[in-house]
């Protein structure tokens, strides 16, 4: 393992040790989701987002409950992120304001509004926006 990452984003500039992980990536931008449920249509860009789906949402594997309300989760992972609900916990903080999130991915959202980025540009018109399901509701006019 070299840590080289070959693979870029032509998007982003984001770069990958393999071509799959820039293919996954790249679903981000277009907003992508080639992997449905059958049970319910909900899509996903991965596969293994699909298959944690159906055993949380549609299995009987829920064999993590909160001791709190009793909610069930598939994944202990998922019911770790859960439990904050209950505690308050924010344990991601931002540097520039000092604003605290329960997710890591909510911060990376927040840091845009400190950044200006919007690395997701409409194939149509050019117009960039800051997330890609924002992008995706502008697609809808064209």
């Amino acid at each position: 393992h070299t840590g080289e990452r070959p693979f870029a984003c032509a998007q982003c500039g984001k770069a990958f040790a393999g071509s799959a992980g820039l293919l996954v990536h790249q679903r981000a931008h277009t907003g992508e989701r080639p992997f449905a449920c059958a049970e319910c249509g909900q899509r996903f860009r991965q596969s293994a987002h699909l298959a944690q789906h159906r055993q949380g949402a549609h299995g009987t594997g829920r064999p993590h409950p909160c001791p709190q309300c009793g909610k069930a989760f598939a994944l202990r992972s998922t019911l770790a992120r859960h439990a904050q609900t209950h505690t308050g916990e924010r344990p991601h903080a931002c540097g520039d304001c000092g604003r605290r999130f329960r997710q890591r991915a909510h911060l990376a959202r927040h840091r845009l509004a400190h950044t200006g980025e919007r690395p997701f540009p409409c194939g149509e018109c050019g117009k960039t926006f800051a997330l890609s399901a924002t992008l995706l509701r502008h697609q809808l006019v064209h």
